[in-house]
């Protein structure tokens, strides 16, 4: 049987945990953080966002709200509501970009009606 060794390998690669990601808020901006090992995947200066974009992505049975965050080097990253630190984050973002607006400005616009796809720009840095 000498596939029973290749669909071993297979379904430990399956079995195995993914890595979340998490949020953390640095002095200047906020880090996505691996776990398992921990890692940081990239750091984000305040200065650096050009622009933030939110959107809900349908799970099937659930809503999952995302924002795009631009980054001035082109390059882009997701952050979504299930990630630790998020709550923390969207906190600070009106803080630390001119003009973005409180969660309860966009929240109900972006969550409803369920399974709706809805987009909403909530920050644009003007150009130089």
């Amino acid at each position: 049987m000498k596939n029973s060794a290749g669909l071993k390998r297979l379904m430990s690669k399956l079995r195995k945990p993914r890595r979340s990601i998490s949020l953390e808020l640095v002095p200047n901006g906020f880090s996505l953080i691996a776990d398992n090992p921990r890692e940081v995947i990239a750091e984000i200066h305040w200065d650096e966002i050009s622009r933030v974009i939110a959107y809900k992505r349908d799970c099937f049975i659930y809503d999952q709200i995302c924002f795009a965050v631009d980054i001035e080097k082109a390059k882009a990253f997701e952050i979504c509501e299930d990630m630790e630190g998020w709550e923390n984050l969207i906190q600070t973002f009106p803080q630390k970009l001119s003009g973005f607006p409180e969660k309860k400005q966009w929240l109900q616009k972006l969550a409803f009606p369920a399974f709706k796809t809805n987009v909403i720009t909530l920050f644009e840095r003007p150009p130089l």
